[in-house]
């Protein structure tokens, strides 16, 4: 940290309300990440009191997948966010964060545990196993509480196998996602891409995309 972690912990405190006001994606996102520039994986890992923060950066990379039109947070329990698209009314998004079984959040941040630290090829293929029964535990245990009939749940899959079995894993997503839900709406982000059970998030996505690329 390039400042003093107790002071920055309370600035942080008083930033969040601006971000449960409705805010442009870009305005939101140079907000974020001028905060960000500011803070280390151990500050943002294991200081307590920062799920809206890990929300918030989520959420920024959501909107920059298929583009809504404002984004804000709120300061409930639950939904964690909302989002307005070109027209219509505001739509909860409920946002979860899916790690491989096991793994400790932050817990390679530690001072203890810094440096590289040997991958096997086996590891990736067990964390890409994991996958399927991780999003289904994920998505039942939302599932149990009661949200709005259109709340969108929001996936950050947080599991790696560095490109390997991709068209595989993609397939697994896909399937899991085509069967029926109490959500609305099931977005899952992995690797930097969108899957979706809904064609308009699909389109929005290709739009996207396709715009990036010319």
């Amino acid at each position: 940290m390039s400042v003093d972690a107790g002071r920055f912990a309370e600035y942080l405190k008083h930033a969040r309300p601006w971000f449960e006001e409705w805010r442009s994606p870009d305005a939101f996102g140079r907000r974020l990440y001028q905060i960000n520039r500011l803070m280390d994986g151990e500050f943002l890992f294991n200081r307590q009191n920062l799920q809206w923060y890990r929300e918030a950066l989520t959420l920024v990379d959501y909107a920059k997948l298929i583009g809504p039109h404002r984004i804000r947070l709120t300061s409930q329990v639950r939904p964690d966010a909302y989002v307005i698209w070109d027209t219509g009314s505001a739509v909860p998004i409920e946002i979860t964060e899916v790690m491989e079984p096991g793994r400790i959040r932050g817990h390679e941040y530690r001072p203890q545990n810094r440096g590289l630290k040997f991958d096997p090829v086996e590891n990736w293929h067990k964390r890409l196993d994991a996958i399927p029964i991780a999003i289904r535990e994920a998505i039942q245990k939302k599932e149990r509480r009661n949200y709005p009939a259109h709340t969108t749940l929001l996936v950050y899959l947080n599991i790696s196998g560095h490109g390997v079995r991709q068209p595989e894993t993609e397939h697994e997503i896909r399937a899991i996602l085509a069967k029926p839900s109490k959500f609305a709406v099931i977005d899952v982000i992995w690797q930097g891409r969108l899957f979706t059970n809904s064609a308009m998030h699909e389109f929005r996505a290709r739009q996207r995309a396709s715009a990036q690329l010319d």
